[in-house]
């Protein structure tokens, strides 16, 4: 566990690097790094004895870096001030907490809107939309790319028009610094450019604290996925089926698309976004480790050296770096969708090879389960 002195972290306020100035006084620093739904979030503990902190403002502009003194120093925050609160205990002193998130909850993307696009791709409709909002708008190409008939923004914020349009196409919606935003393609750890997200290896007797995996959920995993639409030359109904990548169990369990879409493109979109939730929720769990800011949400994790079945790849879902005055920098991620041999325990004999940490080791084999 890095200790603070161990601990390179950064904290500017509206443009001011206050780093020096917070060294002394911190309690705790906590950033929350979601992977759509909920905006990121990051709170600052200061001691106030004395009553000398001078309190931010509202909406002041936040960014945090966090690294090892030894290790990469990388920006793991970037939103607005959204909360100040005081607290004074006569036993426990004055304290102050600075809240902030990547979205700003007071300006024009909280504004509920209605419009409607006729024949335009669904990037069409998000930049316009987030141009009347004061927002820049990234969007992943396979995502920016889908041509639809009709699309309305019906008595929405710009927020929750996005964050809808990401889950119908398979996307994950975030904000970044206020007025920013990005719509991921989901599950792929990439960048709307294509680079990566970010991908932390955790190893036992190295980095790894604690984990707590379930890497083969028992609820059934969909085999695959069906959309319904209406074929208005034909008159008939009709169905768009998407296959669930790595469903593990449920025989010829199917899931189906709740409402009905305008047409087969729409369908298969639709359905191919509930797949990637399905493929995403076979696997789940939580890991806590030695501080790192290159765990990101919708990055990698690769855990390595706990056992076989457990090792492996999994997307990282959130991810929480807490530096405490106390106990240094941690991370606790919470993850989902094993690969990479997660979730597999493919031992048949008395010994496996690699099982742990290394190539070469030796496991043992207790056939318990009967395998």
């Amino acid at each position: 566990m890095a200790i603070v002195e161990q601990t390179q972290f950064f904290v500017y306020v509206a443009g001011t690097d206050v780093s020096t100035r917070f060294a002394s006084r911190l309690i705790k620093l906590t950033v929350k790094d979601n992977s759509g739904e909920t905006a990121d979030t990051a709170t600052v503990e200061l001691d106030d004895t004395g009553g000398a902190i001078a309190l931010p403002q509202k909406g002041a502009k936040v960014t945090i870096a966090l690294g090892q003194l030894e290790g990469p120093v990388m920006q793991v925050f970037d939103g607005v001030v959204d909360d100040v609160k005081h607290i004074y205990d006569r036993g426990g002193g004055r304290r102050i907490t600075v809240e902030a998130k990547s979205a700003d909850t007071e300006g024009k993307q909280k504004e509920q809107k209605r419009k409607h696009w006729d024949d335009k791709t669904v990037g069409d409709a998000l930049f316009d939309s987030a141009k009347a909002a004061d927002v820049q708008i990234s969007v992943a190409p396979r995502i920016a790319g889908m041509k639809r008939k009709y699309q309305a923004q019906d008595n929405e914020s710009f927020l929750h028009f996005a964050e809808r349009m990401a889950k119908e196409t398979g996307g994950t919606f975030k904000m970044v610094g206020g007025n920013r935003a990005v719509i991921l393609d989901r599950n792929q750890g990439q960048t709307v450019g294509g680079g990566s997200v970010g991908s932390v290896t955790v190893m036992e007797g190295v980095n790894l604290i604690t984990s707590n995996i379930s890497p083969i959920l028992v609820r059934p995993q969909f085999k695959e996925v069906i959309a319904r639409w209406y074929d208005t030359k034909t008159a008939k109904w009709k169905e768009e089926r998407v296959q669930v990548q790595g469903a593990q169990r449920g025989g010829e369990t199917a899931a189906d698309v709740r409402y009905s879409k305008q047409d087969a493109a729409e369908s298969k979109d639709a359905a191919g976004s509930t797949g990637k939730e399905s493929e995403r929720d076979k696997g789940a769990g939580s890991i806590i480790l030695d501080g790192d800011p290159r765990a990101r949400a919708e990055g990698r994790c690769i855990l390595v050296g706990v056992r076989p079945g457990v090792d492996g790849e999994y997307t990282i879902d959130t991810a929480t770096h807490d530096l405490t005055r106390g106990g240094g920098y941690t991370v606790n991620v919470t993850v989902k969708r094993p690969g990479g041999g997660a979730g597999e325990d493919k031992r048949t004999s008395g010994t496996a090879k690699g099982g742990g940490g290394g190539g070469d080791t030796t496991v043992p084999h207790d056939p318990i389960f009967g395998q």
